[in-house]
């Protein structure tokens, strides 16, 4: 199990809900103060891929399939013109082998927290408690898979993340780093992030626009081995009423694979994708 403190600072250009009035209180606002990072492996987001993946001694086709994302609670604004929002974020990854007839289930990562996000003007920021668990799957477990991790074990941490953002127009660059400060199993405590991105808000517009994020990362478990994700296509808008926008997009990545007790396999992959972000 994953518990995670995290908090972010971003400069305008968000996408939010109209501003609310000072003392005044919006439950359920459709929008965030913060966007998550486009090419962040961790994020909660509704979407699948297919990736083509040199797993070191074989390549292998992997599909992830994922269900999650970020809800709205309640928004406030305080004395200081701060605009606060409570929110409730979960999210599901599922690793699978698709070279298999029965497309065996590798792993399965499970997301659950409580996010809290500020906004003033340009400036905006994150801090979220969540929950992570990471499981292998059955047929994984139970067959003669063509990598190994070693015995199952609870893959179980508390996380501090603090991380910090600046926007200028559709670009945005973010830095951070982390702490595990609970963890089941002897693992590496330390963890850093940084990236770029450069997404214009398809909100208004009847065509596509091309938005292109660099995410960079790294753990202490595995050496600080950089984890390299380039993300690059068109962000749509919403085909339907309701928030967020359609991406479809190409992915190339290189570094440990980014689910569960996998982390230990060196990667490079080459995938298409189609997601919903806010």
């Amino acid at each position: 199990m994953l518990v995670a403190c995290s908090a972010s600072i971003a400069a305008g250009g968000e996408r939010t809900d109209a501003g609310t009035a000072q003392g005044e209180r919006t439950w359920f606002p459709s929008r965030t103060l913060f966007a998550p990072p486009l090419a962040g492996s961790l994020e909660p987001r509704f979407g699948a891929r297919l990736l083509v993946a040199d797993l070191g001694p074989v390549n292998r086709t992997l599909g992830v399939a994922s269900f999650g994302d970020t809800f709205g609670l309640v928004r406030w604004r305080d004395a200081r013109g701060l605009d606060w929002q409570l929110g409730l974020v979960a999210g599901v990854d599922a690793l699978f082998d698709l070279e298999t007839g029965s497309r065996e289930l590798w792993n399965t990562d499970f997301l659950v927290g409580i996010p809290l996000t500020l906004r003033r003007g340009r400036l905006a920021a994150r801090a979220r408690l969540y929950h992570r668990s990471s499981h292998l799957g059955d047929e994984f477990l139970l067959g003669d898979p063509p990598v190994s991790v070693g015995r199952r074990r609870e893959l179980s941490y508390e996380v501090l993340e603090l991380t910090a953002a600046w926007r200028q127009g559709p670009t945005r660059i973010y830095a951070g780093a982390s702490r595990l400060v609970g963890r089941a199993i002897p693992v590496g405590r330390h963890l850093a992030q940084a990236g770029v991105e450069y997404a214009p808000d398809p909100d208004g517009q009847r065509r596509a626009r091309p938005f292109a994020a660099l995410d960079l990362a790294a753990w202490s478990e595995t050496g600080w081995e950089p984890e390299v994700t380039l993300r690059a296509g068109f962000a749509m808008p919403r085909p339907w009423r309701g928030r967020g926008r359609l991406l479809v997009s190409i992915e190339l990545r290189d570094g440990p694979l980014p689910f569960g007790q996998f982390y230990g396999i060196d990667s490079r992959w080459v995938g298409i994708g189609l997601s919903l972000s806010d």
